[in-house]
């Protein structure tokens, strides 16, 4: 019973924990509460907490998504002509990283950079329905 109630507590915590973000190590997660849960069973609450990191992931993912598409005059910008400046990505990425949308996947940044990358297609190639944009259904024309 002490197992199963720490286990509810962990997920209860991660769940309103603020300073836990996509990709952030279970290990880092761990040390920040005190040791509180070191009695929970490794498995369960590596178990926990990876699907803790799935739903947190799809969150930011999704917020993401939602920066890039209210910053279309910032798009705009890089694309003089419907080319992509060469400094594109780094313009882009200095813009937006005051954001806590563009922070919240700093730990996977990769992911965000692809998903960066992906809107950065759709508005190049002027598909809006393409199979690597990241919101499809959402898409507008620049």
């Amino acid at each position: 019973q002490e197992q199963v109630d720490l286990a509810e507590e962990f997920e209860h915590s991660l769940s309103h924990a603020s300073n836990i973000i996509p990709g952030l190590s279970l290990e880092d997660v761990l040390s920040a509460v005190d040791g509180k849960f070191t009695k929970l069973d490794r498995q369960k609450s590596l178990s926990i907490y990876n699907d803790h990191q799935v739903v947190l992931s799809r969150q930011a993912e999704r917020e993401l998504e939602e920066l890039l598409l209210e910053n279309t005059a910032l798009f705009r910008e890089q694309l003089p002509g419907g080319v992509l400046k060469s400094d594109a990505i780094s313009t882009l990425s200095s813009a937006l990283q005051e954001d806590v949308r563009w922070r919240n996947l700093s730990c996977v940044s990769d992911k965000r950079n692809c998903i960066l990358l992906q809107h950065l297609a759709v508005i190049v190639t002027g598909t809006r329905h393409n199979q690597s944009c990241p919101a499809p259904r959402r898409a507008i024309s620049l």
